[in-house]
């Protein structure tokens, strides 16, 4: 049985860990955090049935105001908790999404486990956001859709019209969620070229032929049909409360709205290209207590207590990944598209029927066991959540890097997985050392992630450039 493997065991405990770490102390601010001040109104307006004007599609708020109605009161639980469960599944569909690609235990378990350690991810799951469910129906999407590559007869076309919903789905709470679906056209086109070129050979594995076996009309009208759809139809409801505005002149004020934002307009604005790594971080809490003065805003009064000579508390909500993760995971990214270069570089050189050793550099040593379909689909899906950023002249976030970090997280999973494995001790010992570091990054950070009460010589211990700040 599964729940009994090793494996089993060892996502249940990652969950849990995960529902603790989101959960606990969930209502510590009683106030509006962030873009609360907009989401959870949200929410309640359409609880409420007042019309408004939002920035982005619907079904993320249309989740908030379902979170306020069953737990029946527009309060700090009220409006987090449901934001709160999603998150706490993101590193189970991470694992899902891993062992979709390469069925090896430790890689399935380190992929969970490494996402339930970031920073980023556990502080907008603690709050009235949208982008865990974005994360949540973009994965979904992306396990249907390997799944469907493996089936045959009703279950494939099942699959593919349920990633499509998915996918249709996470579009519908940012419209950022196209990433995920131009991932997934990224993997299905190379697989195409690829199967056209070389043929798929061993060395590819089984994926890229299942990848590459969609029809045209399959992949360029049953898929699109399917998300476009359901995201027409999650508009429905907010329209209803809108009377006057139609479908496509919705889109049009959605897309001037954010056409007309400033490229400076926020003083956390980040350039994409800082966001791997982790130049410009967020806070979205801050708040100074003097001992002497009465608890503003009721901040907690349990976690790491300051010294009784402090003058101060200071709680801050800092948006940011765990810095050695995110380092790790882009390092990892390169390694990968390392790899994958050189490996298409000696199959254009030879012969396909002739085996293909990594030989040289130690990041070859690394990656030579890892499948390159493994390396294609997470570079492919990580450079189609980044890079189309680059023509955005908007004010940016650090956030929006999250799409893209999940499948940095992959891949640093996967090398580590190839560490971990070798003969060589060393490898194991650097395998080791990295997930310890990462370890111990969460930790460390961990008050700012939570709002833990710390003194100003504390909190500036974890500032370690100006721009965090």
């Amino acid at each position: 049985m599964f729940l009994r493997s090793p494996l089993g065991l060892g996502l249940v405990g990652v969950w849990l860990f995960a529902l603790v770490t989101r959960f606990w102390g969930l209502t510590r601010f009683n106030t509006l955090v962030f873009d609360e001040i907009y989401f959870a109104r949200f929410g309640r307006n359409y609880l409420a049935g007042l019309p408004f004007f939002d920035a982005h599609p619907p079904l993320g708020k249309y989740l908030i105001a379902l979170g306020i109605y069953l737990s029946g009161h527009f309060d700090p639980w009220g409006y987090r908790w449901l934001n709160a469960f999603t998150g706490a599944l993101i590193p189970l569909l991470v694992a899902g999404l891993a062992a979709c690609l390469w069925r090896k235990p430790l890689f399935i378990f380190l992929a969970a486990f490494l996402t339930s350690l970031d920073g980023l991810l556990l502080v907008e799951s603690r709050y009235a956001l949208i982008n865990m469910y974005l994360l949540f129906f973009g994965l979904v999407g992306q396990i249907l859709w390997l799944w469907a590559c493996g089936q045959r007869g009703r279950q494939r076309w099942i699959g593919l019209v349920g990633a499509g919903l998915a996918l249709g789905c996470c579009v519908a709470v940012k419209w950022s969620g196209l990433g995920y679906v131009l991932g997934l056209y990224g993997v299905w086109g190379i697989a195409k070229i690829c199967g056209w070129v070389w043929g798929y050979g061993q060395r590819w594995g089984q994926h890229l032929q299942a990848w590459g076996n969609w029809s045209f009309w399959q992949m360029g009208l049953v898929f699109p049909i399917s998300m476009a759809g359901i995201y027409s139809l999650l508009w429905w409801p907010h329209l209803r409360l809108n009377p006057g505005v139609g479908f496509f002149q919705i889109q049009q004020q959605l897309y001037n709205y954010h056409k007309s934002i400033s490229s400076t307009a926020h003083p956390y604005c980040s350039a994409w290209f800082t966001w791997p790594l982790g130049l410009r971080p967020m806070s979205y809490f801050y708040l100074t207590v003097d001992q002497l003065t009465p608890n503003l805003g009721n901040p907690p009064l349990f976690g790491p207590m300051s010294p009784r000579n402090a003058t101060a508390w200071v709680y801050d909500v800092h948006a940011q990944f765990n810095p050695v993760l995110l380092w790790l995971s882009t390092l990892s990214v390169l390694i990968l598209l390392l790899g994958l270069g050189v490996w298409i570089w000696e199959r254009w050189q030879w012969d396909q029927t002739r085996p293909i050793q990594f030989s040289g550099s130690a990041q070859h040593q690394v990656t030579r066991q890892l499948t390159p379909a493994v390396a294609l689909f997470v570079v492919m899906n990580y450079g189609a959540n980044l890079l189309p950023w680059v023509q955005v002249g908007r004010c940016l976030f650090i956030y929006h890097y999250l799409p893209a970090a999940i499948f940095s997280f992959l891949g640093l999973a996967a090398l580590l997985t190839q560490a971990g494995i070798q003969s060589d001790i060393r490898w194991r010992g650097v395998a080791v050392l990295a997930i310890a570091l990462v370890i111990g990054g969460f930790i460390f950070w961990l008050p700012i992630f939570l709002g833990l009460p710390l003194t100003p010589l504390e909190f500036s211990w974890r500032m370690w450039f100006r721009s965090w700040i």
